[in-house]
């Protein structure tokens, strides 16, 4: 799906009015409810986060899902590993633990940009070698469909990763939060990478 489509336009116009009109809507308390206390308030403002949060996520979704569904489990595998890698970090206090946490996300991360995107070129590369040494081979790609915006995802997700382990990112956000941070339909092809920060602050901040 092009950004300059009639397809993306109704998108995004179907997501700026359910993100502002329908969360809002929905997010507000009953005619049968008594005026808010500043308990209700709260309940009623982390409701219309959730709501606008699950408004990112489908339409991220149907974005990536125009193209080919299949990338978004890559994706979510990403997400995935940054979850548990939060709770760890919740969790965990001693250094050692938490830099060996924080390596096997890396690793992860790394080795999933590598598989999807430069297996198949080492085995273009092996069976061209071994074709000019006079020996009989014949490369065999695994097939691998590579996902909209991976390097981006890869380097978006070790971002959290490193900021998660220095301390200056809160560690527990929900799956949802981390899997809207990567996948997040404006950004996942044109950019730029940002520190994880700037946009899991905003994901979790209400809005009226």
């Amino acid at each position: 799906m092009n950004f300059h489509s009639a397809r993306f336009l109704l998108m995004l116009a179907v997501a700026f009015f359910l993100y502002w009109e329908v969360a809002d809507r929905y997010g507000r308390p009953g005619e049968d409810e008594d005026l808010p206390d500043e308990a209700t308030v709260k309940r009623m403002m982390n409701r219309r986060r959730w709501l606008r949060l699950w408004v990112l996520a489908l339409t991220s979704f149907a974005f990536y899902a125009a193209w080919d569904f299949r990338p978004l489990l890559v994706l979510s595998a990403y997400a995935l590993v940054n979850w548990a890698a939060g709770l760890l970090f919740g969790r965990v206090k001693s250094p050692g633990p938490r830099k060996a946490v924080m390596v096997l996300a890396v690793c992860l991360h790394l080795g999933g940009l590598i598989l999807y995107k430069y297996v198949n070129l080492f085995i273009r590369t092996k069976a061209d070698v071994a074709q000019w040494l006079g020996l009989s081979a014949k490369p065999e790609p695994l097939g691998l469909l590579v996902p909209l915006g991976l390097s981006f995802a890869a380097f978006q997700a070790i971002s959290y990763v490193v900021d998660a382990y220095r301390g200056q990112v809160k560690a527990r956000y929900s799956y949802l939060h981390h899997w809207i941070y990567l996948c997040f339909f404006p950004r996942v092809v044109a950019g730029p990478i940002v520190r994880s920060s700037d946009l899991l602050t905003q994901l979790d901040r209400p809005r009226r």
